[in-house]
């Protein structure tokens, strides 16, 4: 697990070490937030319009 990430560098970063991380959050996803603000994000989250494009990259590096 990695956190904090908070930029496509180290983004870049963790998915080029040979020990690569598959569970990543950050601000590059989400900034802290309160829970009522949470309730909200959590219930419209659309994870391919939110996260896809960031994740694809990392992701198709993790597979191959």
């Amino acid at each position: 697990v990695a956190e904090g990430v908070e930029n496509h560098q180290q983004l870049d970063m963790l998915r080029n070490r040979q020990d690569h991380c598959s569970i990543i959050q950050g601000f590059l996803f989400a900034p802290p937030m309160p829970v009522d603000q949470f309730h909200s994000f959590y219930r419209d989250f659309d994870f391919n319009k939110y996260c896809q494009r960031i994740t694809s990259r990392f992701l198709k590096h993790s597979e191959g």
